[in-house]
């Protein structure tokens, strides 16, 4: 029974003691630092498990031999332990810090590779020898006879134990030179402190790194740091700061990464504190990846046209500025700043052109900012200024008009004299927001008025303007269904022949009946429609409508469609016209398609070639608005407008000397063209001869009427007007 009780002790042992060398080997070949750890802590206790069953053995082992050879068997069971574990007591020293780092690296994967295949190999070859080294193991005849008798089983383990002593200096050099080279094939210097703060261990490449020829080996963590700081040629204010940040980490025995540019190059000291108190210091340089990685981040965070911070760090910024209002309640302002007329830049000169003026407005933004103040560029020509936090209420009022003044100076670039403007919205926080969005939705909102109020000028958030803003939006979703529940009618306002009273065309107006709101104003659901692309399908309806409308109407008599700018840019126009027109029966000449100026600038090659085509099919074009957007004579010499409208502000202001030279002027520019002059918000008799008297023999306004629904337009046919005479 003892027999077997010390064969069976001896066959675990070799059992566990191969589990063991497994476990080595798969620290040894773990892919990464957690599967290590794991993998490291599994091996600690099959170490333990090993010394547990080693006593348990040279127990029932101390039995039957004399002292002396217990003590010999012990020694030599000590060695094949020793030996089997010494590189799994490294694992555990140095893993995951050091005996696993670069375990992606190719060549220090090699390394181990050939480091676990001569481990197997060894085992391997102590196996075979186990019966020959038996019989050198046996000094005595009773030690020979005991073994014989009582650990047949353990025979095999008993002869590796010897391989193992013989082998033992051998291996040990060759474990060392293994590990060095594993050391200095890392790509990374790498060191190993003990726990007084001496450099045990020290690879080539740290010293290549930064070209430090000194053996380092047995000097102060603290020594190597200033030889680096020497070696590499830092200044004194540079190489003090790097000094007390390294001296800081490595006191603090904790897992951290000190990054630290020296000279030219950016450098990672990883430090990694071990159980003993020493530490692991890895050195890696990470110039290029920093480097990349802070372009990446300057893309993200600034605008790549004019250097200025985007929308991320704006963001940023409003979050932090609303932090520190938190801390020592210091308001602030938020200015919405847009370009006016940028667009006419973009579309006359180019958009290389435009990129140059917003690269010099920028500059002007920064110029009139204080050091502390923030601006950014959230694309196309929308700025947006944080004016720092102040003690007292900000009142950027002053702030706003030097912007204006500043930005709306001409800016002479490559030869051409620019002249754009600038409206501005300001929203104060936290007054008014509470949040970086709702901050800059209220400066939007006022930057929306300003814009709407004649531009060149700034508003201030009120909360009149976040009422309207909500009704906008209602009003928005309400329009979406508008045409399906057949809330939208078409009323129609006649242009009537100034000398004889006959009706000449009805422009096609729509209205919406809301269904609670009652009748809302084209000039609040049209905008609404043009900025969410509706009007593409309120137009078309409205084109169909109105050429159905017409054909009930006396042959002489056109109607005219207004076209937004949206429906032409979606390039399909001149077919949806000819669709109706084949569809409702209406002749084409009896159609009049009306546009406004920034349909013919916004590409004028595209946009002829469909005026033309559309003349030709007998359609009239009609240029409204004249004289309240770009005016630029080159188009209408160009393009086959039938029918010049001069708005009613000119009207309204007949009487100013100024309004008339226009309006004449107006008349010889269309006489020439061989165009028809309307004139538009015609009310009252005085206006009408002055302009009967100038030649516009064209009118339309509430004079004659205004506009009104199809039930009554045939009332409007059959009694005419009466022919209104000068004087």
């Amino acid at each position: 029974m003892e027999a077997y009780e010390v064969a069976l002790a001896s066959s675990n042992l070799v059992q566990t003691v191969e589990q063991a060398v497994a476990q080595v080997g798969a620290v040894i070949m773990a892919p990464d630092t957690t599967t290590a750890r794991s993998k490291s802590a599994s091996l600690e206790d099959k170490i333990a498990q090993v010394d547990s069953q080693r006593r348990i053995l040279l127990s029932k082992i101390g039995d039957h031999l004399p002292e002396a050879e217990k003590i010999k068997i012990s020694l030599m069971i000590d060695e094949f332990i020793s030996y089997q574990t010494d590189t799994a007591q490294l694992c555990l020293k140095f893993s995951p810090q050091a005996a696993i780092i670069q375990a992606n690296d190719k060549s220090t994967t090699v390394n181990r590779e050939h480091m676990l295949a001569e481990v197997k190999q060894l085992h391997s070859g102590m196996v075979r020898s186990a019966e020959e080294m038996r019989k050198e193991l046996a000094t005595s005849q009773s030690t020979r006879s005991t073994l014989l008798q009582i650990v047949p089983a353990s025979s095999l383990m008993i002869g590796a134990l010897m391989v193992a002593a013989l082998m033992r200096g051998r291996q040990a050099k060759t474990n060392k030179q293994r590990f060095d080279s594993a050391l200095d094939t890392m790509s990374q210097g790498f060191c190993l402190v003990d726990d007084t703060g001496r450099l045990l261990v020290v690879n080539s490449r740290l010293q290549v790194l930064f070209g430090l020829t000194e053996d380092l080996v047995g000097q102060s963590v603290q020594e190597m740091a200033r030889r680096i700081v020497i070696a590499r040629q830092i200044d004194d204010p540079e190489a003090l700061k790097f000094l007390m940040n390294f001296n800081l980490h490595v006191q603090n025995m904790k897992a951290a990464v000190l990054t630290a540019e020296l000279g030219q190059r950016i450098f990672d000291f990883r430090f990694d504190p071990l159980a003993d108190g020493g530490l692991v210091l890895l050195a890696e340089e990470v110039t290029y990846a920093r480097t990349a990685a802070r372009k990446m981040e300057r893309m993200a965070l600034f605008d790549a046209l004019t250097g200025l911070p985007n929308r991320a760090q704006l963001f940023r910024k409003l979050e932090a500025t609303l932090q520190t209002f938190r801390l020592d309640a210091r308001p602030f302002a938020v200015l919405c700043v847009d370009l006016d007329a940028f667009k006419d830049v973009n579309d006359t000169l180019g958009h290389l052109m435009g990129d140059k003026l917003l690269i010099e407005v920028s500059r002007r933004l920064k110029a009139c900012l204080r050091p502390e103040d923030f601006v950014a560029r959230l694309g196309g020509d929308e700025f947006v200024v944080v004016i720092a936090p102040s003690p007292t209420a900000v009142v950027p009022s002053a702030i706003c008009e030097r912007l204006i003044a500043e930005i709306g100076r001409p800016y002479d670039i490559e030869g051409q004299r620019l002249n754009i403007g600038a409206s501005a919205g300001v929203a104060l926080a936290p007054a008014q927001a509470r949040s970086a969005e709702e901050i800059l939705a209220n400066a939007d909102l006022a930057l929306y008025h300003a814009k709407e109020q004649g531009r060149g000028c700034y508003r201030h958030f009120t909360a009149e303007m976040q009422a309207k803003a909500e009704r906008r939006r209602r009003l928005g979703a309400d329009l979406r269904n508008a045409t399906a529940n057949r809330e939208l009618d078409l009323y129609y306002q006649p242009i009537v022949d100034g000398r004889t009273g006959q009706i000449e065309t009805f422009e096609a107006l729509v209205r919406w009946r809301h269904p609670t709101e009652g009748l809302v104003s084209p000039a609040e659901f049209i905008p609404i429609a043009e900025e969410s692309g509706m009007i593409v399908d309120i137009g078309q309806w409205v084109l169909e409508r109105a050429c159905h409308d017409a054909t009930t109407w006396p042959d002489q008599i056109r109607v005219a469609v207004n076209v937004s700018p949206l429906q032409f840019r979606r390039g399909d126009i001149l077919q949806r016209v000819k669709q109706v027109l084949a569809v409702s029966g209406l002749p084409a000449r009896r159609l009049e398609i009306e546009v406004t100026e920034s349909v013919v600038i916004q590409d004028p090659n595209v946009t002829l070639q469909i005026f033309e085509e559309l003349a030709a099919l007998g359609v009239r074009l009609a240029l409204d608005d004249f004289g309240t957007g770009y005016s630029s004579l080159s188009y209408l010499s160009r393009f086959p407008f039938h029918k010049i409208k001069i708005d009613r502000a000119f009207v309204k202001s007949i009487d100013d000397s100024k309004s008339l030279a226009v309006v004449g002027a107006m008349t010889q520019l269309a006489k020439s063209l061989d165009a028809k002059l309307v004139a538009e918000g015609v009310e009252t008799r005085e206006q009408l001869e002055v302009l009967i008297h100038r030649g516009v023999t064209s009118i339309q306004g509430f004079l004659y009427s205004q506009p009104r629904p199809l039930d009554e337009v045939a009332d409007m046919i059959e009694a005419s007007f009466p022919a209104q005479r000068c004087a």
